[in-house]
């Protein structure tokens, strides 16, 4: 079975996203806590409030308004649904970096009014001075049309020129037309049951101690180690219309998360 002690965050991060979409109680810590900055560049902290059916719902919020303090622009951002930025945001790193722990690329980022920021470590997408050229040209390569990026000592800011947008759980950029949804409830059970046997079967490093002992149970704990973009995209029903279970248990998928993408419908 895999060793995820190089690459736990992201791993983590998956994780998460099955909870917080499935699972019940309390919130969750924040993945991007201390991360999140408004259209201001004044942090954003988490908070959480409950719905009438008592569900949890948690966002991020500027610290100057939970503190009552400072002016709010008409048209400025100050408030952000967690879930689906944390989603967005990752997904996004993914894209630019994706041979890299997200978690660990990012060092900031700013949600302005009709701007996303993105702060990027360059001494972990770049360790040694010498390999910047090719890093830059390596993430020029990765962006879309209108984003830009400039190096700023020894962050690698991205500048995406577009306002998030949020809807139903989801966030997408302006200009962009939200996916519809395919939201397959037999692949999300498998992946949320992928999920509780690492979890059940893993000590503390996520290194699993047995393989399930069920034929089936084997073919579903490897839905858990796919690539967390990948598994957000089947959360969120974006993937292939003609993708089901049945195609990725008896798949042969690759354990490299770039092998996976180029090979997996979703």
């Amino acid at each position: 079975m895999p060793d995820f002690r190089k690459g736990k965050a992201p791993f983590n991060l998956a994780n998460l996203t099955c909870q917080t979409r499935f699972g019940g109680g309390p919130a969750p810590l924040l993945a991007l806590k201390g991360l999140v900055f408004d259209c201001d560049g004044v942090s954003m902290t988490r908070a959480h409030a409950y719905g009438k059916s008592g569900a949890a719902h948690r966002y991020y919020v500027s610290s100057s308004v939970n503190r009552g303090r400072g002016e709010r622009r008409p048209d400025g951002i100050y408030r952000l649904p967690a879930l689906p930025v944390e989603r967005w945001v990752i997904e996004t790193l993914h894209r630019l970096a994706p041979d890299h722990d997200p978690l660990a690329v990012l060092s900031r980022i700013e949600v302005h009014e009709h701007t996303v920021q993105l702060a990027l470590n360059g001494t972990v997408l770049s360790p040694e001075a010498r390999g910047l050229p090719v890093t830059m040209d390596r993430l020029r390569r990765a962006l879309v049309e209108s984003e830009q990026v400039q190096v700023e000592g020894e962050r690698l800011w991205v500048h995406i020129p577009s306002r998030l947008k949020f809807r139903g759980g989801k966030a997408w950029l302006s200009g962009e037309a939200p996916k519809r949804s395919r939201m397959s409830q037999a692949l999300i059970k498998a992946l949320k049951r992928s999920h509780h046997l690492v979890a059940s079967g893993s000590d503390a490093e996520c290194v699993l101690q047995q393989a399930p002992s069920s034929p089936h149970e084997r073919d579903l704990i490897r839905l858990a180690f796919l690539a967390p973009d990948l598994q957000a995209a089947i959360l969120d029903g974006r993937q292939d219309a003609g993708l089901c279970l049945e195609d990725l248990r008896g798949a042969d998928f690759p354990l490299c998360w770039d092998d996976q993408r180029r090979s997996l419908r979703v």
